[in-house]
């Protein structure tokens, strides 16, 4: 009996532990690489686009306001009046742009923690168009009408709709400093090793998730991972920062 509790014990941390730190390790080698084929075959994009959702909405959200403030009262009360039919397109199409592989190369080879990489890479998006461009130009249009029609009403003397729209979304570096888009080197890689997690568990009987910090000596975690047996092999399927 102790024999069969022994094996037991062996088969699931080889299963919970050894195998998936096989897998993060080839992650961890492709995005030394900048390998974004491999980084496809071990990660989920779909469902770690989805695990960062909340994340990238609390941003660009956070963005979008203060955008809005900036161009005046006027301009606040038509986003405000816009906010809820345009914020889920917004989103979608930042999770799209930010959430590749070649991304996961920049966030890994940067400086900074979490939470500064992607306040940067939200201000991009919004602020130079790359990657919302199309979204946000639709957008524009679809609501322009819409807003036309209030600034003939408003007592205040007129909206111009294309300039008010053009201001929440079109002028660049009013938001965050340009950056390049594609994966940047740095001077210095990162190192990543169990000194970094803060914490792990079982998150379901097929998933497991870690919570990790980019310094090492740091109580609080960064962000936190998680990864689910799929198709013969455990794959990322998730990435929480924690903001």
């Amino acid at each position: 009996m102790k024999r069969i509790v022994s094996l037991l014990i062996i088969a699931a941390a080889l299963f919970y532990v050894a195998w998936p730190a096989y897998s993060g390790a080839a992650i961890k080698a492709a995005l030394e690489a900048k390998d974004a084929g491999a980084l496809r075959e071990r990660v989920d994009f779909d469902a770690v686009r989805e695990s960062m959702r909340p994340a990238i909405t609390i941003k660009v959200e956070t963005v979008l306001d203060a955008a809005a403030e900036k161009a005046g009262p006027s301009a606040a009360k038509i986003y405000a009046a816009l906010k809820t039919q345009m914020m889920p397109k917004i989103v979608d199409a930042s999770l799209q742009r930010i959430v590749t592989p070649e991304t996961l190369v920049r966030v890994y080879a940067e400086r900074g923690t979490i939470k500064e990489i992607m306040n940067k890479m939200i201000g991009e998006q919004v602020s130079n168009g790359g990657g919302l461009g199309g979204a946000l130009g639709a957008l524009a249009g679809a609501f322009a009408g819409k807003a036309n029609d209030k600034s003939a009403s408003d007592k205040s003397g007129g909206i111009d709709a294309g300039k008010v729209l053009g201001g929440l979304f079109g002028s660049k570096g009013n938001t965050a400093p340009e950056a390049p888009q594609t994966a940047l080197s740095g001077p210095a890689k990162p190192s990543v090793s169990w000194r970094n997690v803060r914490g792990a568990g079982l998150d379901g009987p097929l998933s497991i998730y870690l919570r990790l910090s980019k310094d090492p000596s740091a109580l609080e975690p960064d962000i936190t991972a998680t990864m689910s047996f799929r198709a013969g092999g455990w794959v990322l399927t998730g990435l929480e920062p924690r903001l």
